[in-house]
């Protein structure tokens, strides 16, 4: 008998996190079951990718009019599962999801289409090089809890109409920002119109409310960590070179903001700060756009996902050399060598790269000497 238990008999709940009542019963998956669904995603890919661009376009473009007619019911689920408000998940989540719909079927056409590979000299004269973008197959992506579907439909949409099948899980954990507290910090809990320094309680309701941490230092999780939630650690500096520093002592480096009136000032200090994307005067918005590639410096991503890079993110490079002279004499690089070859390979470089203008032209005409004598050489084998 198999050690592992079937999803059937192992549910998970999911909990209404403002009653704590279980509102739905998910499967608790097994390995057997990943490799199944893996598996069947693969099985079906080669077809999915064979239908084109255009198919896949027609699909997901279909999507964003769905999202309107059942606007109230996906903003329903969406915040009696995650508890958050009804404008932020309208906001962040089923118009994010709608516009990347209709926005990356446009962005697809011309990023996914072959490119043409310039000549990087005229020795090559007669190679005609092209770049195409090839699906891997099946592509993984796993979402946080925060953005249920703002977040995963970026990466889905994108995997998609590259030609991929996706196999994709959802998040089955929520962080828990009391160990600033317990370090010494002060915080304050926002119930109303004044803040509090009060505990959060492990019970219903499980909304965590604004918090805004004083004096935070770097041995606090919240300086070390990317949290999760309605969180601000606060620390005044002296000047703007301790306030570069702080915000570079990490090891992440998503996403940051300077808030300034000062717009040359703000551009100059986005140069310095280490993350994978920086805003002036907002923040963390440049996500739901999706022309704005989205990623982090050091351990807070590799690659970067939105825009043309999301969709090299899912893609494979592959590069098509086509000879247009096929019958011409054979390549430098060919066997046999001979002296008449050696003599041809000097004059190319001479003709390329010699400062002296006679020795370039001395050069040319040795290669061309080399070139017409393969010519004659061949016609005579």
């Amino acid at each position: 008998m198999s050690k592992s238990r079937s999803s059937q008999s192992n549910p998970k709940y999911i909990l209404n996190p403002t009653t704590g009542q279980i509102i739905a019963e998910q499967k608790r998956h097994t390995e057997e079951d990943l490799k199944a669904t893996v598996a069947r995603a693969r099985e079906v890919q080669a077809g999915w990718q064979a239908r084109g661009l255009g198919y896949r376009s027609g699909i997901i473009r279909a999507v964003s009019p769905i999202i309107a007619e059942r606007a109230k019911q996906l903003t329903d689920t969406i915040c009696t599962c995650s508890g958050k408000p009804r404008v932020d998940a309208l906001g962040t989540e089923l118009l994010t999801a709608a516009l990347v719909c209709r926005y990356y079927p446009r962005l697809a056409r011309r990023t996914l289409r072959p490119k043409r590979i310039r000549r990087s000299s005229i020795l090559f004269f007669n190679k005609h090089s092209r770049l195409v973008r090839e699906p891997y197959g099946v592509v993984g992506i796993i979402g946080p809890w925060n953005y249920p579907l703002g977040i995963p439909m970026h990466e889905l949409v994108q995997a998609l109409l590259a030609g991929n099948t996706v196999v994709f899980k959802v998040a089955t954990q929520s962080q828990s920002v009391g160990d600033a507290h317990r370090a010494g910090a002060k915080v304050w809990i926002c119930k109303g119109e004044y803040p509090t320094s009060e505990r959060i309680e492990d019970k219903p309701p499980y909304i965590h409310p604004p918090v805004v941490i004083e004096n935070a230092d770097e041995s606090m999780l919240v300086h070390k960590r990317e949290i999760f939630g309605p969180v601000l650690a606060v620390k005044k500096v002296k000047n703007v070179e301790e306030a570069l520093r702080w915000a570079n002592d990490s090891r992440l480096g998503l996403c940051a903001s300077i808030w300034t009136t000062d717009r040359r000032t703000a551009r100059k200090l986005s140069a310095r700060l280490q993350t994978g994307v920086v805003m002036i005067n907002d923040h963390l918005m440049s996500h739901g756009m999706p022309e704005t590639p989205w990623g982090g410096y050091k351990q807070s991503s590799i690659g970067r996902c939105h825009g043309e890079l999301g969709f090299l993110e899912v893609t494979q490079a592959k590069v098509i050399v086509d000879d247009l002279l096929h019958r011409s004499p054979r390549n430098f690089w060919w066997l046999p060598y001979d002296e008449h070859l050696e003599e041809g390979i000097l004059g190319g470089i001479d003709a390329l790269f010699a400062r002296a203008l006679g020795r370039r032209l001395r050069g040319f005409l040795r290669l061309m000497q080399s070139y017409l004598g393969s010519l004659r050489r061949q016609a005579r084998d």
